[in-house]
């Protein structure tokens, strides 16, 4: 009886859930069928195996079991030729054991559903943790690579023919480089800041670097916290994303205000019309997912052929309760919607 008491208290009891009816009718035997033939009596016994049936069973299920536990006890006592006054005692005892039983033994399952949540929340904050890693990796540090190793390339068609933009592209890698060593110190140390005034530059000089023209337009400044980081990170994936699939000759990039919703464009041509789709936490699924954070959002189009429009908005006073929050993504124990939505032309 032992035995079969351990065997329905959490955490057994989850896995010998399909079994339990069985089990609690072998208990009860147990219990009753010694009273029967040596006619004695065991107050207060059939409770434990009442309590078991409430909560095994749970629902009407369980109520009605505890109940016929009750009504067993009493017949028991009566076929035992009991005088009323104890064959009333008796019934009683084993309603109070049972209900005593019944309350531990959701107790115990309470905790347990607690430990196996807490061991999910941390579970889940491990993942948000790695998937904020690998986004400040993307944005910290595989674009300013990518911008690296374009001016590399530069630098080495360029030498011999004409030195001094070699040694030009050269300075530029080499503060690329650096800026690179900076991210990292920053990752190691607290969460990256980005500045969107640092970007605009860094594109302009970049695609200026390939033969394109650049026009910026700010109509409003975005004064530092998560809408800048927003911005900043848009912007250098445009860019990333305009050297790597496009061949540009303009590209506009623009910052304006509606009402309440600041909004950032960046419109190219020569795009080849190949439309690629990025992993969760990488390229527009990433912005999509930091401007859905605010409260904002991130489209991309095809407004004429080979033209590719790009716009993150978000609301002017969005906040997110935390700082750098739009930089790195936010732990929830759970996946964010995307929040990207390509649009047709």
């Amino acid at each position: 009886m032992i035995g079969l008491q351990a065997l329905h208290s959490p955490p057994t009891a989850r896995r010998l859930r399909r079994f339990s009816a069985w089990t609690l009718v072998l208990q009860a035997v147990l219990t009753y069928v010694p009273c029967l033939v040596f006619h004695t009596q065991w107050p207060g016994m059939g409770g434990f195996v009442a309590g078991a049936a409430a909560v095994g069973l749970g629902g009407r299920r369980g109520i009605g079991a505890f109940a016929s536990i009750l009504v067993v006890d009493t017949a028991v006592s009566l076929v035992n030729s009991v005088p009323y006054a104890e064959a009333a005692v008796g019934p009683v005892v084993t309603l109070v054991v049972g209900l005593a039983v019944a309350a531990l033994l959701r107790i115990a399952c309470r905790l347990d559903w607690i430990r196996r949540a807490e061991a999910q929340a941390v579970r889940n904050a491990l993942q948000d943790e790695r998937l904020r890693i690998g986004r400040d990796m993307h944005d910290l540090l595989a674009s300013r690579l990518a911008f690296a190793a374009i001016r590399g390339e530069l630098a080495n068609r360029h030498l011999g023919r004409q030195n001094e933009r070699a040694r030009s592209e050269l300075r530029s890698l080499l503060g690329l480089t650096r800026e690179v060593l900076a991210d990292m110190r920053s990752m190691a140390h607290e969460f990256g800041s980005l500045s969107l005034r640092c970007e605009l530059d860094n594109a302009r000089s970049l695609l200026e670097s390939v033969g394109a023209t650049v026009n910026v337009r700010e109509e409003i400044a975005i004064p530092h916290g998560e809408i800048q980081n927003l911005f900043a990170a848009a912007v250098r994936e445009s860019v990333t994303n305009i050297l790597r699939h496009s061949e540009a000759t303009h590209c506009t990039i623009a910052l304006r205000r509606t009402g309440d919703t600041v909004l950032l464009s960046v419109l190219n041509d020569g795009a080849n019309g190949v439309r690629r789709s990025a992993p969760p936490g990488h390229g527009l699924a990433n912005l999509a997912a930091r401007a859905s954070e605010l409260g904002g959002q991130c489209r991309s189009w095809t407004p004429k052929e080979g033209r590719f429009l790009l716009t993150v908005s978000c609301p002017a006073a969005a906040s997110t309760g935390r700082p750098g929050a739009a930089s790195p993504p936010a732990g929830q124990g759970a996946p964010h919607p995307d929040g990207f939505v390509p649009q047709a032309s």
